[in-house]
């Protein structure tokens, strides 16, 4: 069975923790079976999702915001795991690993450290040399202080120059070009004498600082498949596949 590589950094010096992290980064490898349908610019994702983002995808280089929505989220990394690309997860141990191999994902390509304790955002620029995706994710609620000017700027920086997309979940950060919020807006498959859920319909708001918002209400289903039942603005009814080719 092939699992997500999962790191524990407890007891380890801010220095050591780089050097794991890197030394990992190192033993992961690129495979060239399967090319990520990404430019030099972006990561791609599905149409459904593509469309609304500049440049068809995560923009590399970038910070993009999402909230706190494990099932988006599963997607997301499935998509772009299943094409070959490598996925960092930072500070997300609620995750379901399970969700994102039964969308089509492939854990080969993930690397996992679910407690980073208050180093997530240190951790994550490091693993952003080297992966094609970081998920942070540290809570909105979080104790912890918010961010100095200057804190921001150095980390916008790292990020600027690695060549990883840095998608943020929860707790928000400055610079953010486009912010997705996602919320659970319907199930269906429940009813009398039915008691599976064959279908939840997940409702997208996607921010984009040089236009206008757009809604789209995804029907996520079985084995990845996702419904585009509502556009604003738009046409409805069409059918993608996670592992869909772009």
């Amino acid at each position: 069975m092939v699992r997500t590589s999962v790191l524990s950094l407890e007891g380890l010096s801010r220095a050591d923790k780089i050097a794991t992290l890197r030394a990992q980064l190192v033993g992961m490898g690129r495979g060239e079976e399967l090319p990520l349908p990404s430019s030099a610019d972006t990561v791609a994702l599905m149409p459904v999702l593509a469309q609304y983002l500049p440049g068809g995808g995560l923009a590399r280089h970038r910070v993009t915001q999402m909230s706190e929505s494990t099932m988006l989220a599963a997607i997301v990394i499935a998509h772009i795991s299943s094409h070959g690309g490598h996925v960092a997860v930072v500070g997300w141990p609620e995750l379901s690993y399970a969700a994102i191999a039964e969308a089509g994902g492939d854990l080969s390509y993930l690397l996992a450290v679910p407690n980073p304790g208050a180093e997530a955002l240190t951790i994550a620029t490091v693993l952003a040399e080297g992966v094609d995706l970081v998920v942070c994710r540290i809570p909105s609620d979080t104790a912890q202080p918010p961010l100095t000017h200057s804190q921001a700027r150095s980390i916008l920086g790292k990020i600027w120059l690695a060549p990883a997309a840095f998608l943020m979940v929860g707790r928000h950060l400055p610079g953010t070009a486009v912010e997705i919020e996602a919320h659970i807006w319907d199930f269906h498959g429940i009813g009398r004498g039915i008691n599976r859920i064959n279908q939840i319909d997940l409702l997208l708001c996607i921010k984009r600082k040089d236009s206008v918002s757009r809604e789209v209400l995804l029907g996520i289903q079985e084995g990845g498949v996702i419904r585009e039942t509502y556009l604003s603005g738009g046409e409805t009814g069409r059918e993608y596949s996670v592992l869909s080719a772009l």
